[in-house]
C-alpha cells in the first residue's frame, strides 16, 4: 500500500528533519523550481496597533527576492531560502489554482496573472480573494472583515501601480503579516541584529509603521500552523473523533482521526472514480483510511520527500515504451515523434519496522538516499539509473538485504492531480538489483560483440550508442514486451521473476518478416533485430541461471560456436540441436552462398542480392519451407546459372546437405514453431556476413531510419 510506505517514509524523515527551517523547505514549495517567479513579485501587508490600541495597515510595494542568477543563467535562481521560508506556501495540486483550496497554514497566498489584472482594477475583487482565503487560514482568525477591507484598500494601489505594458505573465505571493500580540507567526525585531541571532526567527523585511524595527517570522509557529492544516485538509475529506471511535489505520492508535486526502499528495483525490466495494461520498473517507495527527503528519513528510525526489524517466527509453513493437516502420516513426513524459520515485525502506525505523544513525542514510542530486564519490552509492531508467542512487550502506527497494511509475499531471500509475515495483532486494547492475556491464559489452560480427566497419560512436541502449534494463524490456508488457516484465526482473522470451519470439518475427519486404535497402535495420535477438536472448540465459538460479535454462549454443562450426567441422560434427539451431545452420548456408552469388553477378561496384533475386520474388515473404525448396534445395542450379563452378561451392553443397537431412527429421518441431525457427535463420544470415549495409541512421534519431 503506497500511503502506508509513505507514513513509514515520513516517520524515519521526522527523526532526521527537525529544524523548523528544514520542515519548511521540505513541505512547502519554497524550493520548487516551479514556484520561484512567484518571489518575484512579494506584497507584504504590515498589521499592527499604533499606541493608541488601533488597528493600522501599511502595504509595502512589491519587492523582488530573486534577482538574477548566480550562475549566469537566463532562468532566476531560487530566492534566497533565509527569507522565503519566512513566507511560505504550497502550490495548489488539481482544480483551479486561482481559487481557494485546502488549508492556509499561514496568511501567505500565491497570485496569478490575471489575479494582477483584476486588482488593478478594484479593491473589492482583492477584497473577495483574501476573504475567500482567510476563512481557510488557520492564524488569521484575528482579520475580520471590516480589517480586510482596510488590507484591501491598502494593498490594491499597490497592484494598480505596476507596469503592464510588457507580455510576460506575472506571478506573486501576498504575505499578510499580523505583528499584533496574538496575531500569528509574525514579530518585531527592535534592529537589523537582533531577534535574528535566534535559530528559529527569519527577518523579512524593515517595518514601514515603525521605523528602526524589522518584520521577522518564527519559524516554529510557522511550521505548527502549516501542521494543523495540513490535519485540518485530512478532515475535509472525512474525520472520526475519538470518542466516536477512531481509530489510526497505520498505528492502530484510539485518537481523533482524519482522512489521508493531502494537497501534498495529488494521488488521494476525491474525484476519481472507481468500483469500489462500498461506496464512501467525499466527506467519508476517514471510513477507509484513517490516520490520527502523528501519522498524518508522517504522511506530509513522506508525500513532500517522494514528490520533490520525483524524476522523469529518459526520453529515449519512454520513446521505446511508446513503439509498437511488432511493427519496425510503426516503430520508428514512434521514436521521431514527441512522446508524454513518464515520471519515477524510488525509495529505500527497512524490510521490517521497528527496530532500524528508529536508528538515527540508519534514518540519516536512509534520508539521504532521497536526494536527487548525486555525491560525486560514486564509490558511495550504486547508481541504478540503468535499471530505472531514472537518476537514482542508493548508498551502499542501504544495499543489504534488510532493506526493500519500491519504484513508482507514472504519468499525467501532478499539479493537476492528473496521475495515471504505471506501475509500482515493491519489495526489490538490493542483492539482486546489484547482481542485475553487474549483468547488465556483460550484456552491453555482448550487444557490440555482436554488433562487430556483423559488420566489422562500425563506428566507436555508434558503439557506444549501442552500448548505452543495451545498459538499460527498461529499454531492452520494452523492445522486448513493448508497452503494454514492459512494466510487468520490469517488475518480474527486478523481483527475481520467471521472464519467458515467447512474446519476444513472435514481437520480433512480425517485426523481421515486415523488414524483409524491404531489403536489402533495409539491412541495417534487419542487422539491428537481429542483434537484439541476440542479446535478449544471451541477457535471458544469464539472468536465468545467475539470478533466478533455475536450472531450467534452455540451452543454446554461443553464435560464435555455431558459425565455428558451420565454417570448420568435419561433416560428422555438424550436429543441430534443436529449432533455432537448425535456423541458424540455413542462415549461414544461404548467407555464405548469397556471398558468392554476389560476387560471382557483380558489375561494376554492385551485385546482385540472391534472396531479393531468386527466392523472395514478387514481394513473397520468406517461410521456412522456402528456405528449403527455394533456396537450399537449389543451390546447384542458381550456381549453374551464373557460372559458378560446382567445385567453388562444393563445400557449401556438402554441408547443405548435412543440415538438409537434419531438416528432415526435425520438420515437425519447425511446423510448430517457425518465428523461432525464423529468427535463428536470419540470426545466421547476418552472421554470415551477408547483408548489404543498407542506409544506417542517425544515431540522434534514435537509431531508427
Amino acid at each position: 500500500m503506497i500511503i502506508a510506505d509513505l507514513v513509514r517514509l515520513g516517520r524515519i524523515a521526522r527523526q532526521v528533519v527537525t529544524d523548523p527551517f528544514d520542515i519548511i523547505q521540505w513541505t512547502t514549495s519554497i524550493a520548487d523550481r516551479g514556484a520561484r517567479n512567484f518571489y518575484r513579485h512579494v506584497f507584504i501587508v504590515e498589521i499592527a496597533r499604533d499606541p493608541s490600541g488601533k488597528d493600522v495597515v501599511w502595504a509595502h510595494p512589491y519587492a523582488d527576492w530573486l534577482g538574477t542568477s548566480s550562475t549566469g543563467e537566463e532562468e532566476p535562481a531560487l530566492p534566497d531560502q533565509n527569507r522565503a521560508c519566512a513566507v511560505p506556501f504550497l502550490l495548489p495540486s488539481g482544480g483551479n489554482p486561482r481559487a481557494p483550496q485546502g488549508a492556509y497554514g499561514v496568511p501567505v497566498y500565491p497570485v496569478y496573472d490575471k489575479d494582477f489584472d483584476e486588482f488593478a482594477a478594484a479593491p473589492e475583487a482583492l477584497a473577495q480573494f483574501l476573504r475567500g482565503r482567510l476563512e481557510r487560514t488557520v492564524q488569521a482568525d484575528n482579520i475580520d472583515d471590516k480589517l480586510r477591507e482596510t488590507i484591501s484598500a491598502a494593498l490594491q494601489p499597490c497592484f494598480a501601480a505596476l507596469d503592464r505594458s510588457g507580455r510576460e505573465k506575472l506571478l506573486g505571493v501576498i504575505a499578510l503579516c499580523d505583528m499584533r500580540e496574538g496575531g500569528g507567526p509574525y514579530i518585531y525585531a527592535d534592529e537589523a541584529g537582533g531577534n535574528t541571532a535566534q535559530a528559529f526567527h527569519r527577518r523579512i523585511q524593515a517595518s514601514g509603521l515603525y521605523p528602526g524595527r524589522f518584520i521577522q517570522g518564527d519559524l516554529r509557529r510557522i511550521t505548527a500552523g502549516l501542521s494543523e492544516a495540513k490535519f485540518r485538509e485530512g478532515a475535509s475529506a472525512g474525520k472520526v473523533s475519538q470518542s466516536k471511535g477512531g481509530h489510526c489505520s497505520f498505528c492502530g492508535q484510539a485518537a481523533d482521526v482524519v482522512s489521508c486526502y493531502s494537497k501534498v499528495w495529488p494521488w488521494m483525490t476525491t474525484t476519481w472514480e472507481a468500483p469500489l466495494p462500498e461506496p464512501l461520498g467525499g466527506q467519508d473517507l476517514a471510513e477507509a483510511v484513517a490516520l490520527c495527527p502523528e501519522c498524518y503528519e508522517a504522511l506530509t513528510y513522506g508525500a513532500a520527500l517522494v514528490s520533490k525526489t520525483t524524476t522523469p524517466m529518459y526520453t529515449w527509453v519512454v520513446q521505446e515504451i511508446f513503439s509498437p513493437n511488432g511493427s519496425a516502420v510503426a516503430a520508428g516513426g514512434a521514436a521521431r515523434r514527441s512522446v508524454d513524459p513518464i515520471y519515477g520515485s524510488a525509495y529505500v525502506l527497512p524490510l521490517q519496522q521497528g527496530g532500524s525505523d528508529t536508528d538515527e544513525a540508519v534514518s540519516e542514510e536512509l534520508i539521504s538516499a532521497y536526494e536527487r542530486k548525486r555525491p560525486e564519490e560514486s564509490a558511495a552509492a550504486a547508481h541504478f539509473d540503468r535499471l530505472l531508467g531514472l537518476e537514482y542512487s542508493l548508498p551502499m550502506g542501504l544495499a543489504e538485504d534488510h532493506y526493500r527497494l519500491s519504484i513508482l511509475y507514472f504519468s499525467g499531471k501532478p499539479g493537476r492531480a492528473d496521475i495515471h500509475l504505471r506501475s509500482h515495483i515493491e519489495d526489490v532486494m538490493p542483492s539482486v538489483a546489484m547482481a542485475l547492475h553487474g549483468l547488465l556491464d556483460d550484456v552491453k559489452d555482448y550487444a557490440a560483440e555482436v554488433q562487430l560480427a556483423m559488420n566489422p566497419q562500425t563506428s566507436e560512436k555508434m558503439l557506444a550508442f549501442i552500448r548505452g541502449r543495451y545498459l538499460s534494463l527498461p529499454y531492452l524490456l520494452a523492445k522486448a514486451y513493448g508497452g503494454g508488457g514492459v512494466w510487468q516484465a520490469l517488475s518480474a526482473a527486478l523481483r527475481r521473476q520467471r521472464l519467458s522470451d515467447g512474446p519476444v519470439v513472435r514481437a520480433l518475427g512480425a517485426r523481421i518478416r515486415e523488414i524483409t519486404h524491404k531489403l536489402p535497402d533495409e539491412g541495417w535495420l534487419l542487422r539491428q533485430e537481429v542483434l537484439f535477438y541476440l542479446t535478449f536472448e544471451y541477457f535471458l540465459a544469464r539472468y536465468t541461471k545467475e539470478i533466478l538460479q533455475s536450472g531450467e535454462v534452455r540451452k543454446v549454443r554461443p553464435w560464435q560456436e555455431l558459425r565455428r562450426m558451420m565454417r570448420e567441422a568435419p561433416l560428422d560434427a555438424l550436429v543441430v540441436q534443436d529449432v533455432e539451431e537448425l535456423g541458424f545452420a540455413c542462415g549461414q548456408l544461404v548467407g555464405m552462398f548469397s556471398q558468392r552469388y554476389w560476387m560471382q553477378t557483380k558489375k561494376g561496384d554492385e551485385g546482385q542480392d540472391f534472396l531479393r533475386k531468386r527466392v523472395m520474388t514478387f514481394g513473397s515473404s520468406l517461410t521456412p519451407d522456402a528456405v528449403i525448396r527455394r533456396a537450399m534445395l537449389r543451390f546447384a542450379d542458381y550456381g549453374a546459372r551464373v557460372g559458378m563452378s560446382t567445385g567453388s561451392i562444393h563445400d557449401i553443397l556438402e554441408r547443405t546437405g548435412v543440415v538438409l537431412n537434419q531438416y528432415a527429421a526435425m520438420e515437425d518441431q519447425v511446423r510448430r514453431d517457425p518465428d523461432r525457427f525464423m529468427l535463428g535463420f536470419w540470426s545466421g544470415y547476418a552472421l554470415a556476413g551477408s547483408l548489404a549495409s543498407g542506409k544506417q541512421p542517425d544515431i540522434e534519431s534514435g537509431g531508427r531510419d
